[in-house]
């Protein structure tokens, strides 16, 4: 069961995105692996389940911070 809310921007400038929440139960072990693969991947868990469904390449890195010299 999924809730709609609905959000009115009370600024210029300011975007609001609706999106849906989907929650589902897996087994303790299994969760701790898609954690664990999350990780390896450096990408949230909702983001390495998304790549996963859609079909993007895994192993993508975000890419690094780097501080400029200077």
């Amino acid at each position: 069961m999924t809730k709609e809310k609905k959000v009115e921007p009370t600024s210029v400038g300011i975007t609001v995105l609706l999106v849906k929440t989907i929650t589902f139960k897996v087994a303790e072990e299994k969760a701790r692996l898609i954690q664990s693969r999350a990780r390896q991947e450096r990408v949230s868990v909702s983001e390495y389940l998304r790549r996963g469904a859609t079909g993007v390449a895994p192993g993508t890195l975000k890419p690094r911070r780097i501080r400029a010299l200077g």
